[in-house]
């Protein structure tokens, strides 16, 4: 079931920041198909090439991508 929620400013704002109040509700929940997969790191590579992905933001996911790694491998 969709809640419907508003978008309000905090109760103490940090100074400067304008309100923040949207009449934009959120999103619905992200439903999850147990039936997709994890695409491979060559099928991830593969469709940045597909989407000619631009060299920088293919860097940037890069470095994303292997912080995530060695993150997951700290995890007990």
């Amino acid at each position: 079931m969709n809640k419907i929620s508003l978008i309000k400013t905090p109760d103490k704002p940090t100074p400067g920041y304008p309100p923040m109040e949207s009449a934009l509700i959120a999103p619905p929940a992200v439903e999850i198909d147990p039936a997709w997969t994890v695409p491979s790191a060559r099928q991830c590579i593969d469709w940045w090439d597909d989407y000619q992905m631009l060299d920088n933001i293919k860097a940037h996911s890069m470095l994303v991508a292997k912080v995530a790694v060695k993150l997951s491998e700290l995890r007990p």
